[in-house]
C-alpha cells in the first residue's frame, strides 16, 4: 500500500513519486517491500529541484498531521521531537522523531540528483548507502518514543 498527500503524484506503475507543490506536506509512505524478510529499499533521485528526505516514519504520527512535514521550528530545540520521522536529507541533515542529538543535525552525508539511495532497516538503526560507495551512514531509530 502506498499513501501520499495530494501534492504528490504517482506514475501509472506506482514507481515514481513527483512533488507538485513545494510549500506543503509531502510524505510518500511505501509499505510494500518493508516486511520481515525484505528490510531494504532503494530510491533513485531522478529530478531534484528542492529538498528531499528518505527514511522511515511512524504512520500514525504522519497521518495525524495530514502527511505534512512538521519537523522544524525556529527554536531548533527538543520541542520538535515526536514528529514521526527518521530521515536523511539530500543536504546532509538528519531528522529524528525521538533523539534530540539526531534531530535537525548536520551529518554531512549528502546525496544529489541521479544518485541511488539505499535504505536498510535494522532493529535499532537505519543504514544509508549512496550508489556503490562503500561508506555508510547510520541513524538511530526508536519506535517506542
Amino acid at each position: 500500500m502506498i499513501f501520499f498527500r495530494s501534492h504528490v503524484t504517482l506514475n501509472d506503475k506506482r514507481t515514481i513519486a513527483t512533488q507538485t507543490h513545494t510549500q506543503s506536506g509531502r510524505f510518500v509512505l511505501i509499505e510494500e517491500g518493508m516486511g520481515v524478510q525484505n528490510r531494504k529499499i532503494k530510491f533513485k533521485v531522478t529530478n531534484l529541484k528542492n529538498w528531499i528526505g528518505v527514511g522511515v516514519c511512524l504512520k500514525n504520527k504522519i497521518a495525524a498531521v495530514n502527511y505534512q512535514f512538521k519537523c522544524m521550528t525556529f527554536t531548533m530545540s527538543d520541542e520538535v521531537l515526536g514528529h514521526g520521522s527518521f530521515l536523511l536529507s539530500n543536504n546532509g541533515y538528519t531528522w529524528s522523531h525521538s533523539a534530540s542529538e539526531d534531530n535537525i543535525h548536520s551529518c554531512l552525508f549528502t546525496f544529489k540528483q541521479d544518485d541511488l539511495v539505499e535504505v536498510t532497516l535494522e532493529p535499532n538503526f537505519l543504514t544509508f548507502k549512496i550508489n556503490d560507495n562503500p561508506n555508510i551512514f547510520k541513524l538511530k531509530v526508536d519506535y517506542s518514543a
